[in-house]
């Protein structure tokens, strides 16, 4: 991979997962989409980054509650809810369908029922206690939960088969991702983990109960939902990520 290929795709996985206008003025080519995949955790590193600036700004300005809802807020709009919208869909199709053909079919509503309200709301309603709640340690966790919890979707797409066909999919290129990406992907993960490691955000211990957690979390959750309709798809890629982030959140602002 030469350095010009690995900006595109890195560039590809910030048009991916964010509304940041980062394209540049040439489609991506079908390799750099489906390599993006593997840059998926340093993309979340960069949203964490940032979003650890604007929780430090804000809570000078309005506190800790308000900074909270100021920086989930902005972590919203920055990504244009991509995978809230992933975590709502699976929800309601898990909650009211009863075949597989039934809970497609509900996947495909952009509307949003009861169950996925519910889910959207104790999600985002988790992340701000759990930020509010940090007198400090806030810059680590949103760079480290950020980044990590977008591994593990880019591992299940390669290990688990599409529900739908790969070509019906709206993100087939990023979807066709192999070993290879899920291999850097969890690299890059456990590159930051040990960095944080290092600079002191978490203790070999709490290393270690990170991967412990987040693998527990979404090989249960991927082998739950791809039961319900024989694979994977999308909207459960993203919900696999909220599921892993909530987890994190928890057990990081868990008083020890």
């Amino acid at each position: 991979m030469n350095a010009r290929f690995a900006r595109r795709s890195l560039q590809a996985a910030f048009v991916f997962l964010t509304r940041l206008p980062l394209g540049g003025k040439r489609p991506f080519e079908a390799d750099e989409l489906r390599w993006s995949s593997a840059f998926f955790p340093l993309v979340g590193l960069a949203l964490g980054g940032g979003l650890a600036v604007v929780h430090a700004v804000s809570s000078w300005a309005v506190g800790a509650w308000g900074a909270a809802v100021v920086t989930v807020s902005i972590s919203l709009i920055t990504t244009g809810a991509f995978h809230e919208d992933g975590l709502a869909d699976t929800f309601d199709a898990i909650g009211g369908g009863y075949t597989r053909e039934r809970i497609l079919e509900i996947l495909k509503d952009s509307r949003v029922g009861t169950y996925g309200a519910a889910a959207l709301t104790l999600g985002l309603m988790t992340r701000v206690v759990c930020l509010a709640s940090m007198a400090t340690g806030a810059a680590p966790a949103l760079m480290v939960i950020e980044s990590i919890s977008r591994a593990p979707p880019v591992v299940v797409l390669t290990v688990v088969p599409y529900a739908t066909r790969p070509d019906a999919a709206k993100s087939r290129d990023v979807a066709q991702g192999t070993v290879r990406q899920a291999f850097v992907a969890v690299g890059t993960a456990g590159i930051i983990l040990v960095g944080a490691y290092i600079f002191g955000a978490i203790s070999g211990g709490g290393a270690m109960g990170i991967v412990l957690l987040v693998t527990t979390v979404a090989a249960l959750s991927a082998r739950y939902l791809s039961q319900k309709v024989g694979g994977i798809t999308g909207d459960f890629l993203g919900a696999i990520q909220q599921l892993v982030a909530l987890a994190l959140w928890l057990v990081w602002a868990a008083p020890l």
